[in-house]
């Protein structure tokens, strides 16, 4: 792993930032908070220099992981970016020996009960997955706008907040004004599928064979509140436990098909995830094929945002000489 003593999944960190300037706020597309607070060329407008001051946070777009980075830059805590497909969790705390899976509401609902496009439940598979790839860690499943969601128990459905960019119903949602979506899931199931999970903690508290004891669920309110935990924990492990880098295992999970063993095959290179694994095997047929085409992955608008460092990353890892990364 390494040296650093916060590690960040690279797949939590794309957004989009606003860009200040004389004439006005612009606003476009950037992958790196580390970016704020630098200039981005000029103007087009007033030709004045425009900085990179702050975030525009969406629905889609996760606010948690940037407002952390921010956190850490100004207590000068040190961090790193790396891919973490095929392990788990979305952050490491190495001194505290934490992993963290971070799921919003609506991830999280879609992901544990109501499934994803697809119809996979993929929550339960990655919170085993962080606790195989990471036998020597605590796994802490991060709950964000929990408490800041509505259970409408009379209308069997959730409330989740959102943000003005985001398309809202305008019939029948009271709640419209505040920026809350709707969830249609009865919230008894929500309540008791997490009951059933903490019931399955308190079970395996005593049991040091079952690797549940080493999980934890915590709830927060907003991305405000799951940052002051994160610092707590970062804080709390400071100078009282010595850093020792957590052991990891790229655990091969149970594969149905051929095609779950090509994906998993592309997971293994760096930066890429489920998402653009899935896309580079529906384009290209096999991962042989993909990584022969390579070099026509940025063109390809079938593969999405196909950026210079995931190709050089994938030259490296089959053996292809890399180009030098330049403004893309």
């Amino acid at each position: 792993m390494d040296s650093h003593n916060i590690i960040i999944d690279v797949h939590e960190m794309t957004s989009k930032t606003v860009l200040r300037c004389g004439c006005g706020d612009l606003a476009r597309d950037f992958d790196d908070t580390d970016q704020i607070g630098m200039n981005t060329g000029t103007c087009s407008r007033c030709g004045r220099p425009k900085k990179i001051r702050d975030i525009v946070p969406s629905g889609k777009i996760p606010l948690f992981p940037h407002l952390l980075v921010l956190h850490l830059k100004e207590n000068n805590i040190p961090y790193a970016r790396m891919s973490l497909s095929g392990t788990g969790g979305d952050f490491i705390v190495q001194s505290a020996r934490l992993i963290v899976e971070r799921k919003t509401m609506g991830d999280l609902i879609h992901t544990w009960i109501k499934g994803d496009p697809k119809g996979k439940l993929r929550l339960e598979t990655q919170i085993q997955l962080c606790l195989d790839s990471y036998p020597d860690a605590r796994v802490a499943l991060l709950i964000e706008d929990y408490y800041n969601s509505i259970l409408d128990f009379k209308n069997r459905c959730i409330w989740i907040p959102t943000y003005d960019n985001i398309k809202q119903s305008q019939r029948g949602n009271p709640y419209r004004q505040a920026g809350y979506y709707k969830v249609g899931l009865n919230p008894k199931s929500l309540l008791g599928k997490l009951d059933a999970m903490e019931a399955r903690i308190a079970r395996a508290v005593d049991n040091p064979r079952d690797a549940f004891n080493r999980l934890e669920i915590i709830r927060c309110s907003g991305a405000e509140h799951a940052v002051e935990w994160f610092m707590k924990e970062v804080a709390g492990a400071t100078g009282t436990v010595q850093r020792r880098t957590i052991r990891v295992h790229r655990v091969k999970r149970a594969f149905t098909d051929l095609r779950d063993k090509q994906l998993f095959f592309l997971e293994g290179l760096p930066e890429i995830g489920p998402k653009t694994s899935t896309k580079l095997l529906e384009v290209y047929g096999t991962p042989k094929n993909a990584l022969e085409h390579i070099d026509e992955w940025k063109g390809n608008r079938n593969l999405g945002r196909i950026t210079k460092p995931m190709i050089n990353e994938g030259k490296m890892v089959y053996g292809l000489p890399t180009e030098d990364e330049g403004d893309e």
